[in-house]
């Protein structure tokens, strides 16, 4: 887990105290120092881990570019070492290098150390992988734990020693007391018994103890577990008798394994016969479990009380570990101890065999319960207990695929929208092809889930196919949830494509689907297609009022990453009306969901470069481009996908920050392409956090009276400040940025029903300037006296746009009998388009105007301006944009002329 604007992992804390090991930290870090492959390797029980920790902790400070800990001890296969290091150490996603090259990206930069913990088991691949990354990182160091050497060229291999013990024969408390091994020893017993302390009545004991298990902690820890139930001479006697028949069983072994293998082997023993087998199957769980886990692999056995007492049996003596810390206790079993179990697990085959299929149907049926929630809400829950399950998940599946493919299918298929919101796809593209050979059962939803993921990493064809053959089984099946998203994807694919009618129709079909299924949480994806189409259309308002439905919808059901999405894209929205308010207060609100959710990249890349874009339009081109830049190379990074239109907007205030930043623009764009993902996340939040809420600047004193409606604090002010407008009606005030609009209307305001020609608008006469000033002005606004050009429309044009015209009255005619608002509003809309262009080309009487006539020229610069302007308003306030689309004439004369007062 990484910081934002800081790249070194957190190495996790523990709660219990580390003790002794001071000469040992020392020595390595001076070989940390010097050498660039250090192995500590040792017997399991010894502490690698433990060590491994405490030194990169200690030396973080000597590796500033990053400390990251990759825990290999889950994985059952060597395939999956090199994914596991790209993922632990964030590398982003890319189809086109392989998983080490990935990681090879992030380690390249400065100094930085890598702990590959648990190696043992995967030894080959780990080894491999870690001389292809020192190969590739000059400035990296790689410290590794592992019960043996890698054996390759470069490793310095350092053995770690057990903890000291007291000597033979020596019982002064004081001396004794100042071991490592007593001192960890009785510490943990302490946890079981508070009130227990080394004293000269126990101290033979103890000492023998820790004597008679050569330092190990493990083994010290497991015997401390039994303080409770034995007392110590009674442990200390039952240690000594496992370790000598241990001793004597076998010589090939070195004489500290034998040592933590009869610990375990005695630990087992004193199990009764159903904690052994729940030991047993407990070791199916290779990233932990709850305790609705364990009560599904104990499943068959004949209890003695509960599975939680069962449990706490097992906790009591070490060979369980519990981590309440979190809202739902999660227990695991430490890796030797979970290896030791699997390998009784093994040696029952029958058992065995229960036990994964019981696994697997668990972990099928906590997927299927969380795919609702995960869908439309309440998510973060679900999505935090299959994170903490995906270990589980993986080795089941692996399992599943070949010996128990329908359960395997029903949990792969049901982890469609886990698998999309945490962004991984080329996993869930593999799982979701086997479960379409798995059989006829979730094939359906598995095409889904293909076609799904297919779309994020741009397998438009493949995705196509999925789609289409899960369209099928759905309307056969009868199954109209999966239809509608079906239809949703379909219309995601033909955006993609830039088949923005193919979009419209499959995301009308879906939302008319969706709307007739009990379910509203339905609608949020097909009111987030039809949402990009309207802007596609130009219709931003359209797209705004949509998403807002599709945020609703989310938030009444505790759909946090859905609503997440649609605000993200409700952020664009605002940003290209140039709503900076809006834009600000919603992607100010965007990053500590990112944060709380664990938001994949593309989320994360949408916030930096909205607020890129925000930074740009607010002035500041150098800071829109550092942050640009960080997106950029973020979704090369992870081959993003974006949608044709967002990928012009991107170009487009690119090139406008550019050209604004003028000499500083290489520069700020080059950094931004060094940025981590953390740090421009970093910089964007410290942005907005800079930036005011609605920036404001104080009137300049040359601005004239008649842009000003009223004093400051009035109801209704219509004021300019600086570049921005205070705009009040109706008790409510927006503020909109400065625009040639808004100063015509606020003239207008300031005189009502008083006529003043369009021409002195476009050239900012004042009312009442003489002939002379208002020649000067007319002239330095452009509209100079240039010769007729002829009509604007020529007789053959206009005759076209009156056929059109009839046709849409047909289509309006139409959309009434079909009670379709959609349709309707899509020809109004060209009606209204096709009336204005006639209107600007006939006057009067029917006389044609002038293409380049001066006065018809301001007419329609003034007209459109104020029209925008109009429509600029009724986005962040219907209520007044209503009201002056109302009140203001335009034309040769514009006039303020409202039907009622505005106070």
């Amino acid at each position: 887990m990484g910081v934002p604007g800081d790249r070194r992992a957190v190495i996790p804390s523990t709660l219990s105290r580390f003790w002794g090991r001071q000469p040992e930290l020392k020595e390595l870090r001076s070989l940390l120092d010097s050498e660039r492959l250090v192995t500590i390797i040792g017997v399991g029980g010894v502490g690698k881990t433990r060590l491994a920790l405490e030194l990169a902790r200690g030396c973080s400070d000597s590796f500033p570019g990053g400390v990251w800990l990759v825990d290999l001890a889950r994985l059952e296969s060597p395939e999956l070492v090199a994914r596991t290091i790209a993922q632990s150490v964030g590398a982003p996603e890319d189809r086109s290098l392989d998983h080490l090259e990935r990681a090879a990206r992030v380690l390249c930069a400065g100094r930085q150390l890598l702990l590959l913990d648990n190696c043992e088991h995967v030894l080959a691949a780990a080894s491999g992988a870690a001389l292809q990354l020192l190969a590739a990182c000059p400035d990296l160091r790689v410290l590794a734990t592992s019960r043996e050497p890698f054996g390759v060229e470069g490793e310095q291999a350092w053995r770690a020693p057990p903890l000291d013990t007291p000597a033979a024969g020596v019982l002064e408390v004081s001396v004794v007391a100042e071991t490592a091994a007593v001192q960890l020893f009785c510490d943990r017993a302490r946890h079981a018994i508070p009130m227990f302390n080394l004293t000269t009545a126990n101290v033979a004991e103890v000492a023998t103890i820790c004597r008679n298990l050569d330092g190990l902690p493990l083994a010290l820890e497991l015997a401390a577990a039994w303080v409770p139930v034995l007392s110590l001479k009674q442990v200390s006697s039952r240690l000594g008798d496992s370790l000598a028949l241990l001793v004597s069983g076998g010589s090939d072994r070195l004489p500290r394994h034998r040592t933590i293998r009869a610990t375990l082997d005695w630990s087992h023993q004193l199990l009764t016969p159903v904690q052994q087998a729940a030991f047993a199957r407990l070791s199916v769980f290779v990233g932990g479990f709850t305790v609705e886990g364990a009560e599904a692999a104990f499943t068959g056995l004949a209890l003695e009380g509960t599975p939680l007492e069962l449990i706490a049996s097992l906790v009591a003596r070490s060979l369980v570990v519990a981590d309440v810390s979190t809202e739902e206790a999660r227990y695991r079993l430490l890796e030797p101890v979970r290896q030791y179990a699997a390998a009784k697990l093994r040696a029952a085959p029958e058992q065995d065999n229960e036990a994964r299929t019981r696994h697997l149907s668990f972990l099928a049926d906590l997927a299927e319960a969380a795919e609702g929630p995960i869908f439309g809400g309440p998510d973060l829950p679900w999505l935090r207990r299959l994170d903490d399950e995906l270990p589980n998940i993986r080795a089941a599946l692996r399992w599943g695929f070949g010996s128990c493919r329908d359960d395997a299918a029903r949990l792969a298929s049901a982890l469609i929208w886990f698998l999309y919101v945490r962004d991984l796809d080329d996993e869930g593209i593999d799982w979701a092809r086997s479960a379409i050979q798995a059989g006829p059962r979730q094939r359906g939803k598995a095409a889904l889930m293909a076609g799904v993921l297919s779309i994020r990493i741009g397998e438009f064809e493949a995705a196509e196919r999925y789609l289409t053959e899960s369209r099928q089984l759905a309307i056969e099946d009868g199954r109209r949830p999966d239809l509608v998203n079906v239809l949703a994807f379909q219309a995601g694919l033909a955006l993609h494509r830039g088949d923005i009618e193919t979009a419209r129709m499959s995301g009308e079909e879906a939302l008319r689907l969706a709307r007739q299924a009990d379910d509203e949480r339905l609608l949020i994806k097909p009111l987030n297609r039809l949402a990009l189409v309207a802007v596609y259309d130009s219709d931003l308002e359209r797209s705004r009022d949509l998403y807002r439905q599709a945020i609703g919808i989310a938030e009444r059901h505790e759909a946090v990453w859905a609503a997440l999405v649609q605000r993200a894209n409700l952020a664009e929205i605002a940003i290209e009306m140039e709503d900076h308010g809006s834009a600000r207060h919603a992607l100010a609100g965007l990053f500590p969901i990112i944060a709380e959710t664990g938001a994949t990249p593309s989320i994360a890349v949408n916030a930096v470069s909205s607020t890129g874009i925000l930074a740009v339009q607010l002035g500041e081109p150098a800071v829109g481009l550092r942050l640009l830049g960080a997106a950029r190379a973020e979704m090369d990074r992870v081959r993003y996908h974006d949608l044709p239109l967002d990928v012009e907007r991107y170009r487009r205030w690119i090139e406008t920050a550019t050209e604004q930043a003028a000499g500083e623009a290489d520069a700020a764009w080059s950094q931004g392409l060094e940025l981590s993902l953390d740090q421009a996340l970093a910089e964007a939040q410290a942005f907005l956090a800079e930036t005011p809420e609605a920036p404001r600047e104080a009137a300049p004193t040359s601005t004239p009276i008649a842009e000003l409606l009223t004093e400051p604090g009035a109801a209704n002010p219509f004021l300019r400040e600086g570049d921005f407008w205070s705009l009040g009606f109706a008790g409510r005030v927006v503020r909109l940025r400065d625009s040639k609009g808004l100063r015509d209307i606020a003239r207008l305001l300031a005189c009502p029903g008083r006529e003043l020609a369009a021409v002195d608008l476009a050239a900012s006469v004042q009312p009442g300037a003489g002939a002379a000033a208002r020649g000067r002005a007319f002239a330095e606004s452009g509209f100079g006296l240039e010769a007729d050009a002829g009509p604007a429309l020529d007789a053959q044009a206009r005759r076209q746009y009156r056929e059109r015209l009839e046709e849409l009255e047909v289509e309006l005619a139409g959309a009434a009998a079909a009670n379709d608002p959609e349709r309707a509003a899509q020809a109004h809309q060209e009606r209204d388009l096709l009336l204005s262009e006639l209107g600007a080309a006939v006057g009067l009487g029917g006389r044609q105007r002038a293409s380049l006539d001066p006065a018809e020229r301001a007419r329609k610069a003034v007209t459109g301006r104020i029209r925008e302007a109009i429509g600029h308003i009724e986005v962040v306030h219907s209520e007044l944009g209503r009201h002056l689309r109302r009140s203001i004439r335009t034309g040769t004369f514009c006039v303020y002329d409202p039907p009622a007062p505005t106070v």
